[in-house]
């Protein structure tokens, strides 16, 4: 049965000072290699010579776990070609590896745009808009086609440092989009990143089985990527009790029923409801739809890991 290795070759430095990791594949004392989308950098190895040869030996935990368990898909995979897959050659065998056999390919930038569609029919418009945006950002970052396996740790890093550079975007009245000269906020950065985590695991449990050793999607960089928490200083928002009091003495605004709703108004009884409600995030409660006796049931559409939560209203 064949062999794999995890190789970093020292003539193959790029021209970044970087080196592409590799999945040496040797059945018959004959070896091909295999080009992944991990990239190392000095940091990110040691080296040494045995004999005169110099060898680089990858000493970056987070690389090395994300190779063992691509690795660990291969051999899942060949295992599943049954015995015959112990008399074909190194090159037959790369060629199914590499899914050249079945030519699998997702485009996860469609992918969740489909996903976003599915929640609208669900009737979240809300959620489905928010996936939506996170979508296009990605887009922006990436083009029009992104691979799911391309979806890397180092691709997040970069994501992330795109997101925190790019200024925020603005939309208009008459539906188009300016750029504003103010970067993104944390929570954009966060929120953008956990709708793309969630596009991606759900893609994995789709066209993924492990248990028939049908691994489409091996990698999972999220499990080894950090998503940005989003700091708040708490001090700074905390109103005292004779704020709140002002709040709701103030006086409704009243206009003529030709200009439509006062945003005033809104923004006052959304924020007392919010308030009454023991904080609830404004997107929580305009998606919250299931009410029953004194119980409000509804999901954090805006935590990372979103969890189902009941108010009991008394």
């Amino acid at each position: 049965m064949a062999t794999f290795k995890v190789v970093v070759l020292p003539h193959q430095k790029k021209e970044d000072g970087t080196y592409n990791v590799k999945i040496r594949v040797t059945q018959a004392r004959k070896s091909k290699y295999i080009k992944t989308s991990q990239f190392v950098s000095a940091q990110d190895i040691s080296r040494k010579k045995e004999k005169g040869v110099e060898k680089i030996k990858i000493k970056n935990q987070a690389i090395i776990d994300l190779m063992d368990e691509l690795v660990l898909s291969y051999r899942r995979k060949l295992t599943a070609a049954g015995i015959q897959a112990e008399s074909w050659d190194v090159d037959k065998i790369v060629e199914y590896l590499t899914g050249s056999s079945d030519g699998f390919y997702l485009n996860i930038i469609q992918y969740g745009k489909d996903y976003a569609d599915s929640l609208e029919k669900q009737g979240r418009t809300g959620t489905a808009k928010s996936y939506r945006v996170a979508m296009n950002a990605l887009e922006r970052f990436a083009g029009p086609d992104l691979d799911v396996n391309q979806v890397t740790v180092s691709f997040l890093k970069s994501y992330e440092r795109f997101l925190r550079e790019e200024p925020t975007l603005c939309g208009t009245k008459s539906g188009g989009v300016v750029t504003t000269d103010k970067p993104k906020a944390g929570r954009a950065v966060s929120s953008y990143i956990s709708f793309l985590k969630t596009v991606f695991n759900n893609a994995k449990l789709e066209y993924n089985d492990e248990e028939a050793g049908m691994v489409r999607i091996p990698l999972s960089p999220f499990s080894k990527y950090k998503i940005p928490e989003v700091t708040v200083s708490v001090e700074h928002r905390v109103l005292s009790v004779e704020q709140i009091q002002r709040i709701i003495d103030l006086p409704y605004v009243y206009q003529n029923k030709n200009k439509g709703y006062s945003l005033f108004n809104i923004a006052k009884d959304v924020f007392l409801i919010s308030f009454a409600l023991m904080g609830m995030n404004a997107a929580d409660l305009y998606e919250a739809c299931e009410y029953s006796g004194y119980v409000l049931t509804y999901q954090g559409l805006l935590a990372h890991f979103p969890q189902i939560y009941r108010l009991v209203l008394i």
